[in-house]
């Protein structure tokens, strides 16, 4: 129902725009090309590329855009570990370093499932985000408790996914996923 409701947010918004922002946008559009699940490219409306640009925004609580940016590269990140400890019931998520300048990360887990299960599915859940600068260090405990209810039994499995998103354009980077045992 969140996403829902963002994206009727986003849509009123969308008419919101002065006509000379949404031609902006209509014609922008070709810079911001995408490829299908074919491999096949192809151009959004302008409607379209600002509703999923913002939305990406609006997922890591950064202001919205309402003129059409220039395309940009989107930093990385790594990292070096997810600790989930059934003992403590805590989620600790370390990055390789801060989250870099201009860039935010969408953070995704999974439910406990299985240690045989080799695939999630559609059960990654965005659980929090950071913004450029935040420490490499991100406890999600309340986060994760919050819509998981627990942590899970150790030797249980979690997948998760860090999207980096660009807080300049909304554009998203290379997605970075695992999975880790949870820990006793």
């Amino acid at each position: 129902m969140d996403v829902r409701g963002t994206l009727t947010s986003l849509s009123q918004a969308w008419r919101g725009l002065s006509a000379s922002d949404r031609q902006g946008w209509i014609a922008g559009a070709t810079n911001f090309q995408r490829t299908n699940n074919m491999g096949n490219k192809h151009t959004l409306s302008g409607n379209a590329l600002y509703v999923s640009l913002n939305k990406n925004l609006v997922d890591v609580a950064v202001p919205e855009l309402t003129t059409i940016p220039q395309p940009t590269a989107v930093d990385t990140v790594t990292v070096s570990s997810l600790v989930l400890d059934e003992s403590s019931q805590s989620v600790v998520l370390t990055l390789g370093a801060v989250v870099p300048a201009d860039t935010s990360i969408k953070i995704f887990l999974s439910p406990a499932v299985s240690a045989g299960v080799s695939s999630i599915g559609t059960k990654l859940r965005q659980i929090s985000y950071a913004n450029s600068g935040d420490g490499a260090a991100i406890t999600l405990t309340t986060e994760y408790l919050a819509r998981m209810g627990a942590v899970g039994a150790a030797g249980q499995k979690v997948f998760y996914k860090i999207v980096p998103v660009s807080e300049v354009s909304g554009q998203l980077g290379a997605a970075i996923t695992g999975e880790v045992l949870i820990q006793a």
